[in-house]
Parts: C-alpha cells; sequence; structure tokens
C-alpha cells in the first residue's frame, strides 16, 4: 500500500530527516553536496531553524532544517514549493545573515566558517537551462579558484527531474525521486531503482507516519497549511506579475500622451492591486465598481496600507 504522505511536506520532511534519522540526513547532504571523501561529513548537530532578529527591523527568517556539521560547517535546507519575485534575493540573505551571525564584538575573522545554502524547489528557477541542480560560488572571469569557499548556494528544481524508478543511477537522484514520488511509494515494493538502505529507511518513516493517527493528524494539519500558503503564494506570484505588467505599461507611456490617459492606467494597476492584495490577506474583496467611485488619492492610500499589513506579516510584496 501506498505511503500517501508527501515528504516535502514540512512534518513529514522534518521527521524524515530529524535527529533520531541523523544518518538518513548526512547521506542526504552528501548526496547533494558531494564532497571529496576526506570532507564526507560524517556527523551533525541539529540547530535552530528561526534566526533570532537583533534589531525591531530585522527580518525573522524561517528555514526548514539547519545543521552544523563535524567541520564547523553551516548548512541550511529549505524546501521552497512556490518561487516568489524575490525569491534569490532572500536566498542569498539567509545565507549572508548566518556567515555574518557568527561573529560577536572582538572576534577574529578567522572563526568564520562556511555557511551552504540547500534550496529545492518545484517551479523552474532557470528554465533556459536543462540541468536540475546547480552549485553557486563567488567566482570571476579569468580565475582558476573561487574568491572563497564560505558561501555556496545548491538550487534543486524538482520540477526538472524526471528519471523513472529504474534508471536511477546517483545517491541524489534517489533522494530526488524520493521527494518527487515518495507519496506513491509502497514500502513493500520498491521501484529497482531505489535500492540505497538510506533511502529505502526513509520511505519506511513515511510508511510510519502513515500508520500513526497523531502523526497522521499533525501531517494533515501542516498538508492543509501548506496548501493555503501555495494559494497565497499563487497569489503573490499573480500579483507580481501584475505589478511588473503595469510597470512596463507606464514606462512604455510616450511622453505628451494625456492626462486622462495616464490616470487611466494609473486608476487601472490601483485596482488590480488592491483586489490582489485584499485576497492574499484574506479581506473582502472590493469590487472594480466600487473601486473605480474612488479617487486616485485614496485607491494610492488603500494599496499602501494594504501593502504595509501584507509586509508586516512576512508576506514579500
Amino acid at each position: 500500500m501506498r505511503t500517501g504522505i508527501d515528504p516535502t511536506v514540512d512534518y513529514a520532511f522534518k521527521r524524515v530527516f530529524s535527529k533520531e534519522n541523523e544518518a538518513l540526513l548526512i547521506h542526504f547532504l552528501n548526496a547533494i553536496l558531494q564532497p571529496e571523501s576526506s570532507r564526507q561529513i560524517a556527523g551533525i548537530d541539529l540547530i535552530t531553524t528561526v534566526n533570532d532578529r537583533h534589531t525591531e527591523d530585522d527580518k525573522l527568517t524561517i528555514v526548514d532544517l539547519k545543521v552544523r556539521d563535524t567541520e564547523g560547517r553551516r548548512i541550511i535546507i529549505e524546501m521552497q514549493l512556490a518561487v516568489t519575485r524575490a525569491f534569490r534575493e532572500r536566498i542569498l540573505y539567509y545565507g549572508c545573515r548566518d556567515y555574518a551571525g557568527q561573529l560577536h564584538d572582538g572576534d577574529d575573522y578567522s572563526l568564520l566558517t562556511p555557511t551552504i545554502v540547500i534550496c529545492i524547489v518545484s517551479r523552474q528557477l532557470f528554465p533556459q537551462d536543462k540541468p536540475h541542480h546547480f552549485r553557486f560560488r563567488l567566482t570571476a572571469e579569468g580565475c582558476s579558484e573561487p574568491f572563497t569557499d564560505r558561501l555556496e548556494i545548491h538550487t534543486i528544481e524538482l520540477g526538472k527531474f524526471a528519471a523513472e524508478g529504474d534508471k536511477l543511477w546517483t545517491p541524489l537522484d534517489q533522494w530526488l525521486y524520493f521527494l518527487k514520488n515518495g507519496d506513491e511509494l509502497d514500502v513493500r515494493n520498491l521501484p529497482q531503482g531505489l535500492a540505497d538502505p538510506q533511502v529505502r529507511r526513509a520511505v519506511e518513516v513515511l510508511d510510519m507516519i502513515s500508520q500513526s493517527e497523531l502523526d497522521r493528524e499533525r501531517y494533515e494539519q501542516e498538508f492543509k497549511r501548506r496548501k493555503d500558503m501555495l494559494n497565497r503564494d499563487k497569489l503573490l506570484v499573480e500579483y507580481e506579475s501584475e505589478v511588473a505588467r503595469a510597470e512596463g505599461l507606464e514606462k512604455g507611456l510616450q511622453e505628451g500622451r494625456e492626462k486622462g490617459l495616464q490616470e487611466g492606467r494609473q486608476e487601472g494597476e490601483l485596482i488590480g492591486r488592491i483586489r490582489i492584495l485584499c485576497q492574499i490577506l484574506g479581506d473582502p474583496v472590493p469590487s472594480v465598481e466600487g473601486l473605480a467611485s474612488l479617487s486616485l488619492e485614496k485607491l494610492a492610500e488603500m494599496a499602501a496600507d494594504c501593502q504595509r499589513r501584507a509586509r508586516e506579516r512576512g508576506m514579500p510584496v
């Protein structure tokens, strides 16, 4: 019987890669990072997944998993299914903040250890490129070595991974197949390609979640929350597309156009922005006719207020 548990859902993901299943997480990280044999991760410590805010203005950043290996390398793993316009900036922020946050006043820079960010996404970040796994480092054209190995970002696009169950040639192939198809797997009848004992053990963890009434209830709650967040993020993507479209229209307006036409463009942009932001916030969505009866100044005020409240809730609008 299939597990019925999606391993990309936060509750299941953290159960599979928990402290109790440390060997699974170590195997997963080595499959992604592919370090030299002498630098294979042998042990890890789980550390907090909430970055403390040092001031009221700092962003609160929450990631799925953060670990420190035996060499002191700090590894952030984030499962992000929806990708909004500022996604790359946010991931870079996570990495840089973690790296800089290692030092306190008076500490020597030599104490800094590498920070590695691993982002697993369902949408395509780089649709023009075929590979599903990229490693980004600080490099320069014409230089034979990176500027530093202290900051590294890995992106894994699940949407590009299409290997079949009997053609999983690497440990990473097996893990990505598990992440994409975990809810359809049957622990008693696994595909031939899922030969690694650690990946098979991960499927067993999903099966145990499905058999436990309490675990299943917690999983379903998280599944619903994730679905709500995906709907919200979908609206964010639509909002960003609408803003980008409006910005393009505004930029394309030729000098000398009549003021009425410009105001019409502005009014349409503001009405669309307000309606989408109200959906994101869960507010009643005002009608187009009602909004159209308001002045441009009032529409701009409403849009700014909605955007402010969305940002206070941590939404990247």
